[in-house]
């Protein structure tokens, strides 16, 4: 079985892995605070929220509904994370956050709109990002076989996770706070967030290109403020300066820094905070026993917080600038026009067209560097086409087992749809394919590269 063809199984184990694992955590927290309602309210979650997550097959399957996910997806994360650290901020004073966590936790309704806030930011996002992208390949087949391969794997994986583990989370009541419990979910969608199949497994690449970002604009926005880039001493050392912190290093580095550094302060603070002792335990030996007992739990509770830090440097150096190391994606070929067309061999030493790998060419037309490729279909015939779509920036395609994949959106094309215009799939170009060689007009790539520049006119060919 191919990864294609597998892939919505696995995207069903891991999306009902992460459920389980996040309702078990949650429960140990539940457990601590001795509530049973709200251990009736949380299984009432765990089926309803799954369910709601079913109505984003309505939705259509383009390039701006998969990027509100992915950002969605990216958004809950850092709230997720936010609260967490609000939490952990407010343990170690020693209070409630803000002050008023107390008297709220009394009020059922106030609690259980804390809940579904929080189970929805975690489920909703991850779990319909991932039915879309099983959508897409179930309209690619024709069949509703990778929804069932899915679904099936979804049960079994959080059923299965479920039972094993369920008696352990009484062991974890002792370890498992609010902040903890918040801590724990950011976690799992960090590692397991990705809604783009086994093309982005993790969220950790998003976030660590989200925080790039963020931080190339602070720094530019920074210098452009203090400083007079365009004076004639100034411009070459200030830029030059600035480009050292744009660098790929230093940004890994600083963006590290943003999600690393709150935690260990706040968990330090946490831990030599002083334990002050209520007035009723006067004995010295008594007031040493309690203070012993408080710092053992305060202990306890940063131990989740240690294991999110190691955790988030492992995979952050792990994963760091991942690449989708599954597909094809040849190096294009230098080719040279003649008589106003490009003539390509089908088959030349080291080099055939027919041999159902996707080859990728460059053109120089009107100083244009022109990307387009040609491929073999399952029926035998050959195309040509730009490559970039009508939809997404030019960042081309790879190549799968029997698809071709978009660069930018992650969508997966049926090879067989290739020579079809709209959506995502690749511009089609006009051809002629003879027994020895396929040739394109010039004023065709032009014309075809023309619409695509004009329409991302922020993007460019060349990466």
């Amino acid at each position: 079985m191919s990864l294609f063809q597998a892939e919505p199984f696995l995207i069903g184990l891991k999306e009902g892995a992460k459920l389980s694992i996040a309702f078990l955590v949650v429960r140990a927290y539940l457990l601590g605070l001795k509530r049973e309602w709200l251990l009736w309210f949380s299984r009432l979650l765990v089926v309803v929220l799954p369910i709601l997550s079913g109505l984003c097959l309505f939705l259509p399957v383009t390039p701006k509904t998969q990027s509100y996910i992915s950002l969605s997806v990216g958004y809950s994360f850092g709230l997720l994370y936010l609260l967490s650290l609000g939490f952990l901020y407010s343990e170690a004073r020693g209070e409630d956050l803000f002050g008023v966590l107390s008297p709220l936790i009394v009020n059922r309704v106030t609690l259980s709109a804390f809940m579904v806030i929080a189970g929805a930011l975690f489920v909703l996002p991850d779990l319909s990002g991932s039915l879309l992208y099983v959508k897409t390949q179930a309209e690619l087949k024709e069949s509703l076989g990778p929804f069932l391969n899915m679904l099936g794997a979804f049960g079994v994986s959080a059923f299965s996770l479920y039972f094993l583990l369920k008696n352990r989370s009484e062991r974890l009541v002792s370890l498992v706070g609010l902040p903890q419990c918040l801590l724990v979910l950011a976690l799992i969608k960090l590692i397991g967030g990705g809604t783009r199949g086994f093309t982005e497994l993790s969220l950790i690449p998003s976030v660590q290109k989200g925080l790039m970002k963020l931080i190339h604009d602070i720094v530019h926005q920074t210098f452009v403020t203090l400083m007079v880039p365009d004076h004639p001493i100034l411009k070459t050392t200030t830029w030059n300066f600035i480009g050292i912190l744009f660098g790929e290093r230093v940004s890994l580095w600083l963006s590290l820094f943003v999600l690393f550094v709150p935690l260990f302060a706040f968990v330090m603070s946490y831990l030599n905070s002083p334990v002050e002792v209520p007035e009723g335990i006067e004995l010295p030996a008594q007031r040493r026993k309690y203070k012993r007992q408080i710092k053992n739990k305060r202990l306890l509770r940063a131990v989740p917080v240690f294991l999110f830090m190691a955790l988030i440097v492992i995979n952050w150096f792990a994963q760091r600038n991942e690449e989708i190391t599954r597909l094809y994606n040849p190096e294009p070929k230098p080719v040279v026009a003649e008589d106003n067309k490009v003539v390509i061999p089908i088959s030349s030493p080291g080099e055939d067209l027919r041999d159902g790998a996707v080859h990728k060419f460059t053109v120089d037309v009107k100083g244009e560097d022109i990307r387009f490729f040609i491929i073999k279909r399952d029926d035998g015939s050959l195309v040509a086409c730009l490559d970039a779509c009508e939809v997404c920036p030019p960042e081309g395609y790879a190549q799968g087992e029997g698809y071709l994949v978009c660069l930018y959106c992650r969508t997966p094309i049926n090879i067989q749809s290739l020579g079809k215009s709209g959506g995502c799939n690749p511009i089609p170009l006009k051809a002629l394919i003879t027994d020895r060689d396929v040739q394109i007009a010039l004023g065709e790539l032009y014309r075809k590269w023309e619409f695509v520049k004009t329409k991302h006119s922020k993007s460019t060919i060349k990466r």
